[in-house]
């Protein structure tokens, strides 16, 4: 029996989960911005870019056959629905942003109201009076892109760190069509993020795409819900009768930074330094509907629009449940610490996001140049 326990304790903890070594929880910020479609993957702020958001007739879910465009062409009637059916909206247009979080727009309703100038000192049966109501979808949000930055440091180990200095995978965690089709539609998918195998077959890691000025994370909301295997199209919760798009979603985005490895201890890169690395993962919340809403003035404080926005929250979560490596000035004999492994890999959960796409879609280049 204390063989058995001998070889568990040197195998398993300390040679495979690394737990001789000491950790530390190092300090991590993020950034996230929307970005609309556009031609050569080009700067939105540049006044030579175009917007390159396909046609309303590739849009299912927006105009087709027995809808009637309205006048000035920014919209359609469809019979079967009793709403307008979509809206051209570019990236600060169509995005909410947070500290660690950010929702993005798929579906509004808007209500245009007018103070009612009956309330007085009599009270008040009705404050404000709706004189309008809009809704409709963000036309072609698949193809707009989420740009992630994200950084960490560590005083105790004098580690400071960029999302550009370091190399990050994108975790495609299931089995269903959607994410076999996501890591078949890239030749960067991986068994391990670390010492893997090419593969076409989920579950995969994928690189993300990068800009070319930064050197920054970003993916495509396409590839964003290909990874937790659902879309957009696809039924909210049991009974709701309407789609995730009509409805949005919560998303829990984590990033988890490594730098040692099972059966491999600490991680160098090619100067013999320790080598940071991540994996950006997804956990969707489907049923759970997500909206915010806001106001805005026409005429303070008579007139005003008041705004429903559905969408996918994308929350980054807790920001530093994990630990790095230490080198210790001695290896114990016995694990007084740690006794389950569960400092395999050492991985940071702090909160984020990553990315690729389906070559049957438009994915931005690797080169992409976006906004800051």
């Amino acid at each position: 029996m204390m063989f058995v326990i001998t070889v568990y304790i040197v195998v398993w903890q300390l040679l495979r989960g690394n737990s001789y070594l000491k950790y530390r929880s190092p300090v991590v910020t993020t950034r996230m911005t929307l970005q609309q479609p556009t031609f050569g993957s080009c700067n939105p702020n540049d006044s030579s870019c175009r917007d390159d958001f396909r046609k309303v007739s590739d849009l299912k879910y927006c105009c087709t056959d027995g809808c009637q465009y309205k006048a000035d062409n920014s919209s359609c009637s469809c019979p079967w629905r009793n709403f307008t059916n979509y809206r051209y909206v570019d990236g600060v247009g169509g995005t909410q942003t947070y500290p660690d979080n950010i929702v993005i727009n798929t579906f509004r309703h808007e209500y245009i109201q007018e103070r009612n100038a009956s309330c007085g000192q009599d009270g008040c049966s009705k404050l404000w009076i709706t004189s309008g109501i809009e809704s409709r979808f963000m036309a072609d949000i698949e193809d707009f892109t989420v740009l992630v930055a994200h950084a960490l440091q560590s005083e105790e180990l004098e580690i400071k760190k960029t999302s550009r200095e370091m190399p990050g995978w994108l975790l495609v965690n299931g089995s269903s069509e959607l994410q076999h089709q996501l890591c078949r539609s890239t030749n960067t998918s991986m068994t391990e993020p670390i010492y893997g195998s090419r593969t076409d077959k989920a579950p995969c890691y994928i690189k993300p795409n990068s800009t070319a000025k930064d050197g920054l994370d970003f993916f495509n909301v396409r590839t964003l819900m290909m990874a937790m295997g659902l879309s957009l199209d696809g039924e909210s919760y049991s009974g709701s009768g309407h789609s995730l798009r009509y409805e949005g979603l919560t998303v829990t985005l984590k990033i988890k930074y490594f730098d040692t490895w099972p059966w491999h201890g600490v991680l160098l890169d090619s100067d013999r330094k320790p080598l940071v690395s991540y994996v950006y993962s997804l956990s969707p919340l489907q049923a759970n509907p997500y909206k915010v809403s806001d106001v805005l003035y026409s005429d303070y404080p008579a007139k005003r629009r008041r705004r429903d926005m559905h969408g996918i929250y994308l929350w980054l979560g807790l920001k530093a449940r994990g630990r790095f490596h230490d080198e210790p000035t001695s290896r114990p004999n016995t694990p007084k610490q740690d006794r389950s492994a569960q400092n395999l890999a050492n991985l940071l959960q702090p909160d984020a996001l990553h990315h690729v796409s389906t070559p049957s879609h438009r994915i931005p280049s690797p080169n992409q140049e976006k906004a800051s």
